[in-house]
Formats: structure tokens, sequence, C-alpha cells
């Protein structure tokens, strides 16, 4: 923790006219939750801000304190073209600004005229794109913005803490990655003391799937392709069984994890092919460093749990590249699968 920095975030944010906090896009509890606790915190300071994500809070997130604060889609894009004031951008969770999807890509030149505070916990994978970044390697955002709450002298009240929880819960698999430390624990610790209704969170963000999820979900599965003995499995996803159905992106999220679960998969791997042509690439691992391969198709994540956006190649070439990195893949020197 830099104390110096944090103080330095702490000064821009205080001198902003007006904030525009962001989340990345295809959120997640732990962006969602941060996006919610900094505008909570900045409320302490009679600083009001506009919080955003280019695509829809995801309904387990609904529960959260003021989620329904959040501005998406075209709502979002419209703030960015007409708000005359917006001086300063808070990311939160966010490694590198392509992330945050077309709010991004439709604005890049109005995101370089802006100061950016740049709050993460991807420490390997982040471009460092913020005038100031704050970015710690924790197994959660959650534990960043705690540190920064804490050392800025900001009062964590049970909102805050709730949000924050969520955060931790989720990014740490409910305390069970290799990313989970003594700090993780101690954090979450403090956020019970605050009030946290631990029992209550962690039932709202427990996956409530319907019958349609689970037959479209069983038909993603019997796409499996496996190798290596069964410790390399894939399921690639064309746009043509997503719109199958009534398919959709974030029925994708659960393949990579569930892949991982199976007893002789050491990598689980989902590709999904964007509407625009990208390919998406979420790998889940067992005790290796999938986050090598996400970065060499400019991605990141965490070291059992990365992935990348891949332009330039159809679903079948991705596939391909991807998966012959997989295989050249050496915990400590020990060669794991066949070329």
């Amino acid at each position: 923790m830099n104390v110096e920095a944090i103080s330095e975030a702490n000064r821009i944010i205080l001198n902003a006219k007006e904030i525009l906090i962001l989340s990345h896009a295809s959120p997640d509890p732990d962006t969602i939750g941060s996006a919610l606790a900094m505008r909570f915190a900045l409320l302490q300071r009679q600083k009001d801000s506009h919080i955003g994500c280019i695509d829809q809070v995801p309904e387990i997130c609904n529960f959260l304190p003021g989620a329904d604060n959040f501005v998406t889609g075209d709502a979002l894009l419209e703030l960015v073209r007409t708000a005359q004031h917006i001086d300063l951008i808070i990311t939160v969770d966010t490694a590198k600004l392509y992330l945050l999807g077309e709010v991004y890509s439709q604005n890049v030149q109005w995101f370089e005229e802006k100061t950016i505070v740049n709050i993460d916990h991807h420490h390997l994978s982040n471009d460092k794109y913020g005038r100031l970044n704050l970015i710690w390697e924790y197994a959660s955002n959650a534990e960043v913005l705690f540190d920064f709450f804490r050392c800025a002298k900001y009062e964590i009240t049970t909102d805050i803490a709730s949000c924050l929880m969520a955060g931790i819960i989720t990014d740490t698999g409910r305390f069970s990655t290799p990313t989970v430390t003594r700090h993780t624990f101690q954090c979450a610790g403090q956020l019970l003391a605050k009030g946290v209704d631990l029992p209550y969170v962690s039932d709202q963000l427990a996956e409530k799937d319907d019958i349609a999820t689970a037959l479209f979900l069983g038909k993603i599965l019997s796409r499996i392709h496996a190798e290596n003995d069964g410790r390399i499995a894939w399921v690639a996803l064309s746009q043509d069984l997503l719109s199958d159905q009534n398919g959709s992106q974030k029925l994708t999220s659960k393949v990579a994890a569930y892949l991982r679960s199976l007893e002789s998969v050491v990598v689980g791997v989902a590709f999904l092919e964007l509407p625009n042509g990208n390919i998406k690439v979420s790998m889940r691992a067992k005790r290796l460093d999938v986050r090598s391969v996400a970065a060499k198709f400019g991605g990141g994540g965490h070291i059992e749990a990365a992935g990348c956006v891949i332009t330039g190649m159809n679903l079948d070439n991705a596939v391909a590249s991807v998966i012959s990195e997989i295989r050249q893949l050496k915990p400590q020197g020990v060669t794991v699968f066949d070329a």
C-alpha cells in the first residue's frame, strides 16, 4: 500500500468538478460493488458522481445498495456525449481501457482529455493508463478500495461494507482461490464488524438459473472437446449457437469454471464468438499460469483465472492458437501436456 499515492488520488478526487466512476464491460460483483462503494464514499465528502457500465448490471448484483443508480448502455454513451463538466474518470477493476467496452472504443479522444484514477488489483496485466494508478495484487478489487478508504479516512458504512464483501466473496470463489491471503480475511473480518449480513449477501450472490438456462447450458456442454487424457478441455461457442434458443453471453461465463471442476481437467477454456467477430476467451486452471497465455493475446487476469479478446482471427483459428499456447505451459519447468 502506497500512502503517498492514496493521498494524491484523494486530492485529485476532491478537486474534481464532476466525476464518472466506470465498471468494466461484462461486469461482475467485484467491479459493480467497487463502483458503488466509491460512490457512497464520495458522498461523505459532498461529491456526487455518475456510476456507469456499458453492459447491464448483473441480476445477482441488484440487491446491492444503490445498484439502480448505474447508467448503462445507450444512456451511458449519451452521458459521455453530453456531459460538459466531467473532468475525472475513476475506473475500478479494469486492467485495460478497452475492457470498458464501447463507452471507451467510441470515445477514445474524450478519454484522452480526462484525468483518470485507475484503481485495480491486476498488478501484472494493468496498463497503468491513469494519471494516478492505485494497483495492488490482491485477490479482489474490493480489497484495494478497503485500503484506500481506511488510509484516506472515509467511513466504511454498512452499505459500503456490503458492496465490498460482494466483491471479495465472488472474486475469491468464496475464499477458495490461491490469490486469497491473510489480508483478504482481515478485510472480510472488518467488513463483518461494520454490520454486513453475510448469509444474506452470500445467498444473493448464488447463481439462480431457470429451466431454459439449464437446457441451454446442457447444449453448450455437449460440445466439449478434450485432449491430453482430458487435462485440457474447451468449448467453442459460435454466434449461431448463441442466437439459437435465445442463448446469451451471460451463460458462457460459467463454462470455463465448470470445465476446470472436472476431475481430469487442468485447464478449462471457453471461446465465445462476439457479434463483431472478435473472440472472447476465458481460461480457468489448476496450479497453472494461464495469465501468461492471456497476455500473449493482449489479455490478463490472475494466475489460475484469466482471459482475453482476440481480434483478426476466426473462431477455429483462435481455438487452435490458444490451445497451442496452453500445451507449452510448464510449471516449475515440468512438462504437463503433450505438444
